[in-house]
């Protein structure tokens, strides 16, 4: 950063000059001890102060105040103190990582599928109006999800809800969008490729079908109930015959 001092008056120089840099968060470093020295600065004339300056790690994305004082004298030896006030943009490092940016392997006909998908901000600057969005032919995602702010070193989820069309079968294909802003609203977007297998939805079995399915032998049984059934409805009247048969060869003797 440049200062540059000017002595504004056009007869009276300045001397003894003392030039301080001081930054009110303590988060911009500068070289050595942040002060400049002058013996003589003449009238009308002017000088640039290079200071170099450093942000430290934890140093927050924005503008830092800092204030310029100049401490000189004046031809008699007054002491005279002026100061003004500087407005330095920070910049720190904008990086999102994501895991869970995929769809399921297997996707159904007609019902929808919660994919989550979780963000961790592994930069210095806060992430604004985060957004995800699934364009996935033939299948529904219900539009943009906003997951919103995401301070530095903090993470945050967003869930979709994916439902393939009706008529779609087999294999799809499509990108999973975000987007997000930093500090200074600069925006930033990247894409990552999905795929998924889309199957037909199983129909459920009848009521009748079912039972079948657990008596897949009931005619038999059947059959079996009926023999049984005629060879016990035959044995009574044979019975019946018998016994009369040997009442009528009783009386005969």
């Amino acid at each position: 950063m440049t200062v540059k001092i000017k002595n504004t008056s056009t007869k009276k120089a300045m001397k003894s000059i003392k030039l301080t840099f001081a930054e009110e968060s303590g988060e911009l470093i500068c070289d050595g001890l942040g002060t400049a020295y002058l013996p003589l600065l003449g009238a009308g004339n002017e000088y640039a102060w290079v200071i170099n300056l450093t942000a430290a790690n934890t140093a927050k994305s924005g503008e830092h105040k800092a204030t310029i004082t100049a401490e000189y004298e004046d031809d008699e030896g007054t002491q005279l103190t002026s100061s003004d006030t500087v407005r330095i943009p920070v910049r720190q490092s904008v990086s999102l990582e994501y895991s869970g940016a995929a769809l399921p392997a297997k996707l159904v006909q007609g019902d929808s599928s919660a994919v989550s998908v979780v963000f961790m901000n592994t930069g210095k600057s806060t992430i604004y109006n985060c957004i995800m969005q699934f364009d996935v032919e033939g299948v529904s995602s219900g539009g943009s999800i906003l997951i919103g702010t995401i301070a530095a070193g903090e993470s945050k989820s967003g869930t979709a809800n994916l439902r393939p069309d009706s008529g779609i079968l087999g294999e799809v294909s499509g990108a999973l969008t975000i987007s997000y802003e930093d500090d200074y609203g600069e925006k930033y977007s990247e894409s990552v490729e999905v795929s998924s297998t889309v199957t037909e939805k199983a129909v459920a079995a009848s009521a009748d079908e079912a039972k079948e399915n657990r008596n897949p032998l009931w005619w038999l049984f059947l059959l079996l109930g009926l023999t049984v059934g005629g060879a016990a409805g035959a044995g009574i009247p044979l019975a019946i015959i018998s016994r009369k048969r040997r009442l009528e060869d009783e009386k005969r003797l």
